[in-house]
């Protein structure tokens, strides 16, 4: 496997490459701040780092975040100056730019958090049984010769994967695919990736993911809140967060090939990074009306201060 660097690219994937990070980075003004009212949300936004890799000479990459509604998954795009108090998740999807087909590898294409690594593949399978039956199982490392496998399954069988499934008219089982074939100029979405937890819990010091109800609406709904001691934070300041500093970052790597086989593949790997911090009065944005948010990835979380967890860091 190929880490995609800079280097690797045409001069105009480059150039390209180039301009969707300034993109991403673009700095944003905040109308006149009000030192004298504390913020109750903020606006917190994620920069690419240094020798993060969306697009090479084959591939584009893109990542929105979205807000997950509730606790089922439903979502809504965060594309508005105004964004609610949910629990951000990334949406990831990759685009074939060429005329032939390419491979996607799921084994060898993670979502990190944290410092933490979740493979997008998951192995399992699905069974129906009614009496008996037999088939092949999921390939573990067992020689191809021996389940009877032919073609470009055979080549995958040292550990890679086989989506294979067999009846004799009594069980079915069909297992997760770990190649996935990406046609001519389509693009294919990754699962949704909540960028926090999907329960009650502290996610970093200073940051947790909690439920809320509402009864009288009969409403219920889970968000993000930052915890600032005395909430020194103030409607339309900005805090920054250097790479190094920032406690909270996120980045994916998407592999893929020309080949069925896996035989060769190039990873693109991006790293993000929380770097941006702005006051918010209530949850209406600071920014000014005409501020393109196209291609930002942000999210607006609640502020509390309370000495029963710790507290953000504030530099």
């Amino acid at each position: 496997m190929k880490l995609v660097k800079a280097k690797d690219l045409s001069a105009s994937s480059n150039d390209k490459n180039k301009a969707i990070l300034a993109q991403i980075n673009r700095p944003l003004k905040p109308l006149c701040p009000n030192p004298k009212k504390k913020a109750e949300a903020i606006n917190a936004r994620f920069f690419a780092k240094d020798g993060s890799m969306l697009i090479d000479d084959n591939v584009e990459i893109k990542v929105k975040e979205v807000a997950v509604k509730d606790r089922f998954g439903a979502h809504v795009d965060i594309s508005s100056e105004v964004a609610p108090f949910r629990n951000p998740a990334l949406c990831v999807t990759v685009h074939n730019k060429t005329g032939k087909m390419l491979f996607i590898d799921l084994g060898n294409s993670f979502f990190t958090r944290c410092g933490q690594s979740f493979s997008y593949y998951n192995p399992t399978s699905t069974s129906t049984s009614h009496t008996t039956g037999s088939g092949a199982s999921l390939n573990l490392g067992a020689a191809a010769g021996a389940l009877g496998i032919s073609g470009a399954g055979a080549t995958l069988a040292s550990g890679i994967t086989i989506g294979a499934g067999s009846s004799d008219g009594s069980t079915t089982t069909v297992y997760n695919k770990r190649v996935i074939t990406l046609l001519p100029d389509a693009t294919y979405t990754f699962p949704l990736t909540r960028l926090f937890a999907a329960v009650d819990e502290v996610i970093v010091p200073g940051i947790r993911h909690k439920y809320w109800v509402d009864p009288f609406w009969d409403k219920y709904g889970d968000q993000c809140a930052f915890n600032f001691e005395k909430k020194k934070v103030y409607v339309g300041n900005q805090l920054t967060y250097l790479p190094e500093q920032s406690p909270i970052s996120f980045g994916f790597t998407i592999t893929y090939s020309p080949f069925e086989d896996l035989r060769t593949s190039n990873a693109l790997q991006s790293n993000f990074y929380l770097g941006e911090i702005t006051g918010l009065e209530n949850r209406q944005t600071t920014y000014s009306p005409d501020t393109d948010f196209i291609n930002l990835l942000w999210f607006v979380s609640q502020v509390e201060s309370s000495k029963s967890w710790p507290y953000f860091p504030v530099f």
